[in-house]
C-alpha cells in the first residue's frame, strides 16, 4: 500500500500491508517522477509494479500537479498527464531538511496549508492551486538531452545520483515508408 491509497485499501482488495517484521527493506516511500509524455509512464509503471509486489516497496507516481494521477494501481484507471522535468522535485526530496526525503510529510504539508486556505472555490482557485503545487520525487525515469546543466546542478548539490542509462535509445524523426516514396 502506498500513502494515496485510500486507508482501507487492504480490506478493499486494493493492496496488501506487508507485516513490519517480513520486509526485507524499509522504505517509508519511492515517488517516481511521471513526466508528460507515454513513455515513461510505462516505465514508471513496471518499476511501481517491481518495487510494490516483488520487493514490498510502497511507490507513487508523482505527476508534478495538483488532482492528477498515473499510478498504475490507481482504482479509477486515471491517465493524467503532469508536468515534464520536475528538477524541484528532485531537489525537494533531497535536500528539504523538513521532510528529511520522505514525500509524504511534504505532502501532508501541502494539504494542511491547502486547507487553511479553504474558501470559495473558482477557477482562479484552481488556477492557483496548480501554481502553489510542489512536487516531489526520488527518480526520473527518462531524460532526454538539453539538461544537462541541470543535471549537473543537481549532482553537485547532491540531490541526485550520476545518471545512467537503460539501454533504451530514443529518437524523433519522421518515417516515410519505402512504398510511399
Amino acid at each position: 500500500c502506498h500513502s494515496e491509497d485510500p486507508p482501507n485499501a487492504p480490506e478493499l482488495g486494493l493492496c496488501r500491508r506487508v507485516p513490519q517484521h517480513e520486509l526485507d527493506f524499509d522504505y517509508p516511500e519511492i515517488r517516481i517522477m511521471s513526466q508528460n509524455w507515454e513513455s515513461p509512464f510505462f516505465e514508471a509503471w513496471i518499476l511501481q509494479i517491481v518495487l510494490s509486489e516483488m520487493l514490498d516497496v510502497p511507490t507513487t507516481i508523482e505527476t508534478g500537479m495538483p488532482d492528477t494521477n498515473i499510478n498504475f494501481y490507481d482504482p479509477q484507471l486515471r491517465f493524467d498527464y503532469g508536468k515534464g522535468y520536475d528538477f524541484d522535485g528532485l531537489e525537494r526530496a533531497a535536500n528539504d531538511p523538513n521532510i528529511q526525503g520522505d514525500c509524504r510529510i511534504h505532502f501532508q504539508q501541502q494539504q494542511q496549508q491547502q486547507e487553511s486556505k479553504q474558501g470559495d472555490h473558482n477557477d482562479k482557485d484552481n488556477d492557483k492551486k496548480v501554481a502553489e503545487y510542489q512536487g516531489c520525487g526520488h527518480a526520473i525515469l527518462e531524460l532526454w538531452s538539453g539538461h544537462e546543466d541541470t543535471v549537473h546542478r543537481l549532482m553537485a548539490a547532491e540531490a541526485i545520483e550520476p545518471p545512467s542509462f537503460i539501454g533504451v535509445i530514443g529518437e524523433e524523426s519522421w518515417f516515410i515508408p519505402k512504398f510511399t516514396a
